[in-house]
């Protein structure tokens, strides 16, 4: 939705079905679809693109290799691609069952990513690590939630979400995520404060990379 805020034409795929209808319905994306890499690229109508964004998606691939050869194809001379991966020197690393096969099938650091991006043609422009944020980990944790999303079902009754009410529902979710730090953050300030003295890293790692 940013992105076509500023202008771009928007193109995307997802395998959620769920996430598709969100776009459509709540943003107004019209070029969006419910598909796998593989499918998408076949399409006829397809384009070649300026910038493409992979959020979490290469922890998930059995083959990142192909999948980059893949996105190469579709970009233009010199293009852009924007990568999201959870970090391996995140703090709490070895707790989390989700970063094991089935769900993810590759962990990344910085100069892995680097390196495989290098290898494969691109020239990285920015690799950034998140900080360690407290607060960060009690959203993660959905210990900040307050059940907003969860109430609001509950009151439909499983009727389905017109896009007025889901746009009602994140505008509150919103709200929340901007006032909710300031009364919180204070009181949480000392703790991410010691664990960026330790050296401690949040989930997330971003790379932007040009195609060579």
């Amino acid at each position: 939705n940013a992105a076509r805020k500023a202008g771009f034409n928007v193109w995307g795929f997802d395998i959620s079905e769920r996430m598709i209808k969100t776009a459509k319905r709540l943003y107004g994306l019209l070029n969006v679809y419910v598909s796998k890499d593989d499918d998408f690229i076949l399409r006829k109508d397809i384009p070649k693109f300026d910038i493409i964004t992979i959020f979490d998606v290469l922890e998930h691939l059995t083959d990142p290799n192909v999948f980059l050869e893949t996105v190469k194809n579709l970009l233009k001379p010199n293009g852009y691609c924007v990568i999201g991966v959870p970090n391996l020197e995140r703090a709490g690393k070895k707790t989390e069952q989700w970063d094991y096969p089935p769900h993810h099938f590759f962990r990344w650091q910085k100069g892995v990513l680097k390196g495989f991006l290098e290898k494969r043609g691109f020239a990285v422009i920015q690799l950034a690590e998140q900080p360690y944020s407290a607060i960060s980990i009690l959203y993660e944790k959905q210990l900040l939630s307050l059940g907003i999303i969860k109430f609001f079902k509950s009151k439909r009754r499983g009727a389905p979400a017109s896009p007025k009410f889901a746009e009602q529902v994140t505008k509150l979710a919103d709200y929340k995520n901007l006032i909710l730090p300031w009364i919180v953050g204070p009181f949480l300030l000392p703790f991410t404060l010691i664990g960026r003295l330790l050296g401690w890293k949040y989930s997330a790692m971003y790379c932007v990379a040009k195609l060579n």
